[in-house]
């Protein structure tokens, strides 16, 4: 290939730069039994972190694959009555050592052959790694203390985190996640508005359905017209519950209001709780949308690339590829902003 065929890199923003590194990452090199490339501190840290970096490596990922599965679906199954008797706790227990010594010999290998143990600790993926393992050897060093022991026994239910380390084998998982970080904004506001509207709806069903004061030996308690029980809305913050299940329009209907301004201020509950989520939903999946579009260019690029090329030929040719799609991108955008501007001439006519 001549150079004069691809695009001049120098004139990508560092943005777009951010993006052809990604679709170079995103190459398989299924053509090697190990990784080739660098020291062996790298190609051994290549072996256990990328799937993509060699044959083993994808037989190693998908055996991590299948035993994360095997430790989630025996701590599913060890909570069943009917394997619960003492040879089935025995299985149980050797299992979850088969499984422990596994994730813990894969974590300590890629945390030694990393280049910054730091980052790589603090990564999310390396601390849901962490905490699927961790309870079991704390738990082991405070056997004797009977307190302590049944505290990090019962910690050790982080191993449903297992699940999550899927996301490092899994397409889907990933870009799941990639959604949540680019929505991060937005939950957060979510979040903000949500405790918000409890607060306020919550004082408003709390002063329309608490009820009449009774005087007990307890203190003053509350009880509707009607009723011989306490009102379930005694408090605000008793409240919380009912206006939580009723502003996600859950409705479970353990509590319901029975007066007629209750149930006013319950309608309006459920319109406005439709109204807040409605809004932030639509803008994570719009991220989801184009994260999966992202994604799905990278692949049809990945898919087109000729098996034939080298290392640097292939990085070459994503980066051709990649410019000329954000350069039809750009194109598509100065197209719009030309409309917006006819349309605003139009406008002023």
């Amino acid at each position: 290939m001549s150079e004069n065929n691809f695009v001049e890199m120098s004139q990508i923003n560092p943005q777009k730069e951010l993006l052809l590194s990604k679709s170079v990452d995103s190459s398989w090199s299924l053509t090697t039994y190990f990784p080739q490339h660098g020291t062996l501190k790298e190609r051994t840290n290549a072996f256990f972190d990328d799937a993509r970096s060699s044959i083993l490596s994808l037989m190693f990922a998908i055996w991590m694959f299948l035993l994360i599965l095997f430790s989630v679906i025996c701590l599913v199954l060890e909570t069943l009555p009917a394997y619960k008797h003492e040879d089935d706790d025995k299985f149980w227990d050797y299992s979850e050592k088969f499984c422990v010594a596994w994730f813990t010999f894969e974590y300590c290998i890629r945390m030694i052959t990393t280049e910054n143990i730091g980052s790589f600790i603090i990564r999310p993926i390396n601390i849901i790694d962490f905490l699927s393992f961790a309870p079991y050897y704390i738990g082991l060093i405070f056997s004797r203390d009977v307190g302590a022991a049944s505290f990090f026994r019962t910690l050790r239910i982080l191993r449903v985190f297992n699940i999550l380390k899927t996301g490092r084998y899994s397409i889907g998982i990933r870009l799941l996640g990639t959604t949540i970080a680019q929505s991060l904004n937005t939950l957060v506001w979510l979040t903000v508005y949500l405790a918000v509207i409890v607060i306020i709806f919550s004082s408003l069903i709390y002063n329309v359905e608490k009820g009449n004061p009774v005087h007990t030996d307890k203190g003053i308690i509350y009880v509707r017209p009607g009723e011989d029980t306490p009102s379930p809305y005694s408090s605000i913050p008793a409240s919380f519950w009912w206006t939580i299940v009723t502003l996600t329009t859950v409705g479970y209907g353990d509590v319901v209001p029975v007066t007629s301004e209750g149930k006013a201020v319950a309608a309006l509950a459920m319109l406005c709780g439709i109204l807040v989520l409605a809004l932030p939903i639509n803008v994570i999946g719009g991220n989801f949308v184009s994260a999966y579009n992202l994604m799905k260019k990278q692949e049809e690029i990945r898919k087109e690339t000729p098996k034939f090329l080298t290392d640097k030929a292939r990085a070459d040719y994503y980066e051709q590829r990649v410019a000329e799609f954000l350069m039809t991108v750009d194109t598509l955008q100065e197209s719009l902003d030309e409309l917006k501007n006819a349309l605003n001439s139009f406008k002023k006519m």
